[in-house]
Protein backbone atom coordinates (compact mmCIF):
# COMPACT_ATOMS: atom_id res chain seq x y z
CA UNK A 1 0.00 0.00 0.00
CA UNK A 2 1.35 3.39 -0.98
CA UNK A 3 2.37 5.51 1.99
CA UNK A 4 0.63 8.88 2.14
CA UNK A 5 3.01 11.82 1.93
CA UNK A 6 2.64 14.65 4.47
CA UNK A 7 1.04 17.84 3.28
CA UNK A 8 4.11 20.06 2.99
CA UNK A 9 2.10 23.07 1.82
CA UNK A 10 -0.17 22.83 4.85
CA UNK A 11 2.80 22.73 7.21
CA UNK A 12 4.41 25.67 5.45
CA UNK A 13 1.37 27.90 5.62
CA UNK A 14 0.19 26.87 9.07
CA UNK A 15 2.18 29.53 10.95
CA UNK A 16 0.78 32.24 8.70
CA UNK A 17 -2.75 31.00 9.26
CA UNK A 18 -2.23 31.24 12.99
CA UNK A 19 -1.02 34.84 12.57
CA UNK A 20 -4.00 35.60 10.35
CA UNK A 21 -6.45 34.30 12.91
CA UNK A 22 -4.67 36.31 15.58
CA UNK A 23 -4.94 39.46 13.44
CA UNK A 24 -8.65 38.90 12.96
CA UNK A 25 -9.34 38.83 16.69
CA UNK A 26 -7.33 41.91 17.71
CA UNK A 27 -9.38 45.07 17.75
CA UNK A 28 -9.50 48.58 19.19
CA UNK A 29 -12.28 51.12 19.60
CA UNK A 30 -12.22 54.71 18.38
CA UNK A 31 -11.39 56.26 21.75
CA UNK A 32 -8.43 53.95 22.30
CA UNK A 33 -7.19 54.62 18.76
CA UNK A 34 -7.31 58.34 19.44
CA UNK A 35 -5.02 57.69 22.38
CA UNK A 36 -2.64 55.69 20.22
CA UNK A 37 -2.42 58.56 17.76
CA UNK A 38 -1.22 60.82 20.57
CA UNK A 39 1.09 58.46 22.48
CA UNK A 40 4.21 59.41 20.52
CA UNK A 41 4.88 55.87 19.28
CA UNK A 42 5.08 54.83 15.61
CA UNK A 43 1.70 53.94 14.18
CA UNK A 44 0.51 53.16 10.65
CA UNK A 45 -3.22 53.88 10.31
CA UNK A 46 -4.30 52.35 7.00
CA UNK A 47 -7.67 52.93 5.36
CA UNK A 48 -8.25 49.79 3.28
CA UNK A 49 -11.31 51.15 1.49
CA UNK A 50 -11.03 52.19 -2.13
CA UNK A 51 -9.96 55.72 -3.06
CA UNK A 52 -13.47 57.04 -3.62
CA UNK A 53 -14.61 55.90 -0.19
CA UNK A 54 -11.45 57.27 1.40
CA UNK A 55 -11.99 60.67 -0.18
CA UNK A 56 -15.53 60.87 1.17
CA UNK A 57 -14.28 60.88 4.75
CA UNK A 58 -11.42 59.47 6.84
CA UNK A 59 -9.54 60.18 10.10
CA UNK A 60 -6.99 62.97 9.78
CA UNK A 61 -3.87 60.78 9.83
CA UNK A 62 -5.30 57.81 7.92
CA UNK A 63 -3.25 56.76 4.89
CA UNK A 64 -5.04 55.22 1.89
CA UNK A 65 -4.09 51.58 1.30
CA UNK A 66 -6.91 50.17 -0.87
CA UNK A 67 -7.54 46.47 -0.46
CA UNK A 68 -7.19 46.09 -4.23
CA UNK A 69 -3.56 47.28 -3.97
CA UNK A 70 -2.68 45.90 -0.55
CA UNK A 71 0.16 43.57 -1.55
CA UNK A 72 1.55 46.08 -4.06
CA UNK A 73 1.82 49.05 -1.69
CA UNK A 74 2.11 47.80 1.86
CA UNK A 75 5.86 47.13 1.78
CA UNK A 76 6.46 50.71 0.65
CA UNK A 77 4.19 52.24 3.28
CA UNK A 78 5.18 49.89 6.12
CA UNK A 79 8.66 48.47 5.43
CA UNK A 80 9.08 47.07 8.98
CA UNK A 81 7.21 43.82 9.66
CA UNK A 82 6.98 44.73 13.36
CA UNK A 83 5.28 48.06 12.63
CA UNK A 84 2.19 48.82 14.71
CA UNK A 85 -0.64 48.82 12.16
CA UNK A 86 -4.33 49.69 12.53
CA UNK A 87 -6.76 48.95 9.71
CA UNK A 88 -10.11 50.63 9.17
CA UNK A 89 -12.92 50.09 6.69
CA UNK A 90 -16.65 50.83 6.57
CA UNK A 91 -17.42 48.10 9.08
CA UNK A 92 -18.08 45.72 6.21
CA UNK A 93 -15.38 43.10 6.80
CA UNK A 94 -12.78 44.40 4.37
CA UNK A 95 -10.36 45.15 7.21
CA UNK A 96 -10.57 41.53 8.42
CA UNK A 97 -9.64 40.24 4.97
CA UNK A 98 -6.82 42.77 4.78
CA UNK A 99 -5.52 41.64 8.18
CA UNK A 100 -5.32 38.05 6.93
CA UNK A 101 -3.38 39.20 3.88
CA UNK A 102 -0.93 41.14 6.04
CA UNK A 103 -0.47 38.17 8.36
CA UNK A 104 0.41 36.04 5.35
CA UNK A 105 3.17 38.55 4.64
CA UNK A 106 4.46 38.17 8.22
CA UNK A 107 3.23 41.47 9.66
CA UNK A 108 3.05 40.78 13.38
CA UNK A 109 1.21 43.74 14.94
CA UNK A 110 -2.07 44.28 13.09
CA UNK A 111 -5.16 45.66 14.84
CA UNK A 112 -8.65 46.46 13.55
CA UNK A 113 -10.72 49.55 14.31
CA UNK A 114 -14.06 48.22 15.53
CA UNK A 115 -16.86 49.55 13.32
CA UNK A 116 -14.43 51.33 10.97
CA UNK A 117 -14.97 54.90 9.82
CA UNK A 118 -18.66 55.06 10.88
CA UNK A 119 -17.64 54.16 14.44
CA UNK A 120 -14.98 56.87 14.40
CA UNK A 121 -17.61 59.45 13.48
CA UNK A 122 -20.09 58.03 16.00
CA UNK A 123 -17.50 58.54 18.76
CA UNK A 124 -17.53 62.26 17.98
CA UNK A 125 -14.34 62.43 15.94
CA UNK A 126 -14.13 64.20 12.59
CA UNK A 127 -13.94 62.50 9.20
CA UNK A 128 -12.02 64.67 6.74
CA UNK A 129 -12.88 64.74 3.04
CA UNK A 130 -10.33 64.86 0.24
CA UNK A 131 -6.77 63.58 -0.04
CA UNK A 132 -3.41 64.70 1.36
CA UNK A 133 -5.23 66.40 4.22
CA UNK A 134 -2.25 66.73 6.62
CA UNK A 135 -0.01 68.41 4.05
CA UNK A 136 -2.81 70.73 2.88
CA UNK A 137 -3.55 71.66 6.47
CA UNK A 138 0.12 72.44 6.98
CA UNK A 139 0.08 74.74 3.96
CA UNK A 140 -2.99 76.59 5.19
CA UNK A 141 -1.42 76.94 8.64
CA UNK A 142 1.76 78.39 7.13
CA UNK A 143 -0.21 80.89 5.06
CA UNK A 144 -2.25 81.94 8.10
CA UNK A 145 0.67 82.34 10.52
CA UNK A 146 3.20 83.80 8.08
CA UNK A 147 0.70 85.85 6.07
CA UNK A 148 2.13 84.56 2.80
CA UNK A 149 1.14 87.01 0.04
CA UNK A 150 -0.78 85.65 -2.93
CA UNK A 151 -2.43 86.80 -6.12
CA UNK A 152 -5.27 85.48 -8.24
CA UNK A 153 -5.17 84.39 -11.87
CA UNK A 154 -6.84 87.65 -12.93
CA UNK A 155 -4.25 89.70 -11.04
CA UNK A 156 -1.42 87.75 -12.66
CA UNK A 157 -2.80 88.41 -16.13
CA UNK A 158 -3.22 92.11 -15.32
CA UNK A 159 0.38 92.37 -14.13
CA UNK A 160 1.69 90.67 -17.25
CA UNK A 161 -0.41 92.93 -19.47
CA UNK A 162 0.98 95.99 -17.72
CA UNK A 163 4.54 94.92 -18.55
CA UNK A 164 5.64 94.23 -14.99
CA UNK A 165 8.76 92.00 -14.94
CA UNK A 166 7.73 88.60 -13.55
CA UNK A 167 9.36 85.23 -13.01
CA UNK A 168 6.81 82.42 -12.85
CA UNK A 169 8.09 79.13 -11.42
CA UNK A 170 6.27 75.82 -11.09
CA UNK A 171 7.03 74.28 -7.68
CA UNK A 172 5.93 70.78 -8.71
CA UNK A 173 8.05 68.03 -10.24
CA UNK A 174 9.20 68.32 -13.85
CA UNK A 175 6.89 65.44 -14.83
CA UNK A 176 3.87 67.29 -13.46
CA UNK A 177 5.07 70.48 -15.12
CA UNK A 178 5.16 68.74 -18.50
CA UNK A 179 1.59 67.50 -18.16
CA UNK A 180 0.17 70.97 -17.62
CA UNK A 181 1.44 74.33 -16.49
CA UNK A 182 0.76 78.03 -16.78
CA UNK A 183 2.28 79.48 -19.98
CA UNK A 184 5.83 80.81 -19.52
CA UNK A 185 6.38 79.05 -16.19
CA UNK A 186 9.72 77.35 -15.50
CA UNK A 187 9.85 74.01 -13.75
CA UNK A 188 11.63 74.58 -10.43
CA UNK A 189 10.53 72.09 -7.73
CA UNK A 190 10.28 73.51 -4.24
CA UNK A 191 13.17 71.37 -3.08
CA UNK A 192 15.41 73.09 -5.66
CA UNK A 193 14.23 76.67 -5.13
CA UNK A 194 17.02 77.83 -2.83
CA UNK A 195 19.69 76.26 -5.04
CA UNK A 196 18.45 77.07 -8.55
CA UNK A 197 16.40 80.27 -8.42
CA UNK A 198 19.47 82.51 -8.70
CA UNK A 199 20.12 81.16 -12.21
CA UNK A 200 16.73 82.44 -13.41
CA UNK A 201 16.45 85.82 -11.69
CA UNK A 202 17.77 88.78 -13.71
CA UNK A 203 17.75 91.23 -10.78
CA UNK A 204 16.43 91.90 -7.29
CA UNK A 205 13.32 93.75 -8.51
CA UNK A 206 11.66 91.03 -10.60
CA UNK A 207 8.58 89.64 -8.87
CA UNK A 208 8.65 85.87 -8.29
CA UNK A 209 5.35 83.99 -8.56
CA UNK A 210 5.25 80.35 -7.41
CA UNK A 211 2.46 78.11 -8.63
CA UNK A 212 1.44 74.47 -8.33
CA UNK A 213 -1.72 72.57 -9.23
CA UNK A 214 -3.70 73.90 -6.27
CA UNK A 215 -2.48 75.84 -3.24
CA UNK A 216 -0.20 73.91 -0.90
CA UNK A 217 3.09 73.75 -2.77
CA UNK A 218 2.79 77.32 -4.03
CA UNK A 219 2.34 78.53 -0.45
CA UNK A 220 5.25 76.48 0.85
CA UNK A 221 7.52 77.51 -2.04
CA UNK A 222 6.74 81.20 -1.73
CA UNK A 223 7.13 81.23 2.03
CA UNK A 224 10.41 79.33 1.77
CA UNK A 225 11.87 82.07 -0.41
CA UNK A 226 10.61 84.74 1.97
CA UNK A 227 12.13 82.94 4.96
CA UNK A 228 15.45 82.66 3.13
CA UNK A 229 15.52 86.44 2.74
CA UNK A 230 15.10 86.76 -1.03
CA UNK A 231 15.05 90.51 -1.76
CA UNK A 232 12.57 90.13 -4.63
CA UNK A 233 8.82 90.38 -4.09
CA UNK A 234 7.46 86.82 -3.78
CA UNK A 235 3.84 85.75 -4.31
CA UNK A 236 1.93 82.47 -4.36
CA UNK A 237 -0.54 81.98 -7.20
CA UNK A 238 -3.91 81.29 -5.64
CA UNK A 239 -5.39 77.89 -6.62
CA UNK A 240 -2.60 77.18 -9.11
CA UNK A 241 -3.35 75.63 -12.48
CA UNK A 242 -6.87 74.70 -11.37
CA UNK A 243 -7.78 78.29 -10.58
CA UNK A 244 -6.07 79.47 -13.78
CA UNK A 245 -8.09 77.06 -15.93
CA UNK A 246 -11.39 77.76 -14.17
CA UNK A 247 -10.81 81.49 -14.66
CA UNK A 248 -10.97 80.87 -18.42
CA UNK A 249 -7.24 80.87 -19.22
CA UNK A 250 -5.46 78.26 -21.31
CA UNK A 251 -2.92 75.81 -19.90
CA UNK A 252 0.29 74.78 -21.62
CA UNK A 253 1.12 71.11 -22.16
CA UNK A 254 4.48 69.55 -22.92
CA UNK A 255 6.63 72.40 -21.63
CA UNK A 256 10.38 71.72 -21.51
CA UNK A 257 11.32 74.86 -19.59
CA UNK A 258 13.29 74.27 -16.46
CA UNK A 259 16.21 75.73 -14.55
CA UNK A 260 19.60 75.76 -16.34
CA UNK A 261 21.79 72.70 -15.95
CA UNK A 262 24.74 74.76 -14.74
CA UNK A 263 24.19 76.47 -11.43
CA UNK A 264 25.91 79.28 -9.59
CA UNK A 265 26.06 79.63 -5.80
CA UNK A 266 22.87 81.13 -4.43
CA UNK A 267 24.39 83.97 -2.43
CA UNK A 268 21.33 86.23 -2.55
CA UNK A 269 20.17 85.37 0.99
CA UNK A 270 23.32 87.04 2.36
CA UNK A 271 22.69 90.13 0.24
CA UNK A 272 19.13 90.26 1.48
CA UNK A 273 20.38 90.29 5.05
CA UNK A 274 22.83 93.14 4.49
CA UNK A 275 23.57 95.58 7.27
CA UNK A 276 21.20 98.55 7.68
CA UNK A 277 22.30 101.52 5.65
CA UNK A 278 23.93 99.43 2.93
CA UNK A 279 24.16 101.06 -0.49
CA UNK A 280 21.05 100.59 -2.62
CA UNK A 281 22.76 101.22 -5.94
CA UNK A 282 21.91 98.64 -8.65
CA UNK A 283 25.54 97.52 -8.92
CA UNK A 284 26.06 97.04 -5.17
CA UNK A 285 27.00 93.36 -4.62
CA UNK A 286 25.31 93.40 -1.22
CA UNK A 287 22.01 94.85 -2.36
CA UNK A 288 21.45 93.59 -5.89
CA UNK A 289 22.93 90.48 -7.46
CA UNK A 290 24.46 91.19 -10.86
CA UNK A 291 23.30 88.53 -13.27
CA UNK A 292 23.04 88.36 -17.02
CA UNK A 293 20.32 85.78 -17.14
CA UNK A 294 17.43 86.64 -19.44
CA UNK A 295 15.04 85.74 -16.66
CA UNK A 296 11.99 83.76 -17.49
CA UNK A 297 11.68 84.97 -21.08
CA UNK A 298 12.09 81.83 -23.12
CA UNK A 299 13.16 80.85 -26.60
CA UNK A 300 10.72 79.38 -29.07
CA UNK A 301 8.75 76.56 -27.52
CA UNK A 302 9.50 73.03 -28.77
CA UNK A 303 6.99 71.49 -31.17
CA UNK A 304 5.72 69.20 -28.40
CA UNK A 305 4.09 72.16 -26.60
CA UNK A 306 0.54 73.23 -27.13
CA UNK A 307 -2.10 75.33 -25.44
CA UNK A 308 -5.28 73.60 -24.25
CA UNK A 309 -8.65 75.26 -24.58
CA UNK A 310 -10.19 76.66 -21.38
CA UNK A 311 -13.60 75.42 -20.21
CA UNK A 312 -16.30 76.60 -22.58
CA UNK A 313 -18.87 77.09 -19.82
CA UNK A 314 -16.83 79.94 -18.35
CA UNK A 315 -17.98 83.47 -19.12
CA UNK A 316 -14.40 84.48 -19.85
CA UNK A 317 -13.62 81.37 -21.84
CA UNK A 318 -11.65 81.99 -24.96
CA UNK A 319 -12.22 80.30 -28.27
CA UNK A 320 -8.64 79.06 -28.50
CA UNK A 321 -8.79 75.53 -29.86
CA UNK A 322 -6.41 72.93 -28.53
CA UNK A 323 -3.24 72.86 -30.54
CA UNK A 324 -3.87 75.98 -32.63
CA UNK A 325 -1.63 78.38 -30.68
CA UNK A 326 2.01 77.56 -29.98
CA UNK A 327 3.11 77.98 -26.38
CA UNK A 328 5.63 80.60 -27.46
CA UNK A 329 2.79 82.95 -28.38
CA UNK A 330 2.33 83.57 -24.69
CA UNK A 331 5.92 84.72 -24.27
CA UNK A 332 7.37 87.94 -25.56
CA UNK A 333 10.72 88.03 -27.35
CA UNK A 334 13.78 88.01 -25.06
CA UNK A 335 14.36 91.71 -25.76
CA UNK A 336 11.05 92.66 -24.15
CA UNK A 337 11.01 94.14 -20.66
CA UNK A 338 8.20 91.82 -19.67
CA UNK A 339 8.60 88.09 -19.65
CA UNK A 340 5.16 87.07 -20.77
CA UNK A 341 2.09 88.58 -22.37
CA UNK A 342 -1.48 87.46 -22.24
CA UNK A 343 -2.80 85.52 -25.19
CA UNK A 344 -4.40 87.56 -27.90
Amino acid sequence: MRKQQPDIAAKTTAPFLVHAEHAMTRSIDAVALRGWLNDGQPLALFDVREHGQYGEGHPFFAVPLPYSRLELDVSRLAPRLAERIVLLDDGDGVAERAARRLAEQAYRDVTLLVGGAPAWAAAGFTLFKGVNVPSKTFGELVEHLQETPRLSAAELVARRDSGEPLLLVDGRTFEEHQKMTIPCAHSLPNGELALRLATLLPDAQTTVVVHCAGRTRSIIGAQTLRNLGLPNPVLALENGTQGWYLAGHALEHGSQRRYPAARRPASWPRRALARPGCCSAPACPRCRPRRRSSGWTTRAAPPTCWISAPPRNSRKARSTARGTHPAASWCRPPTSTSACAAAA
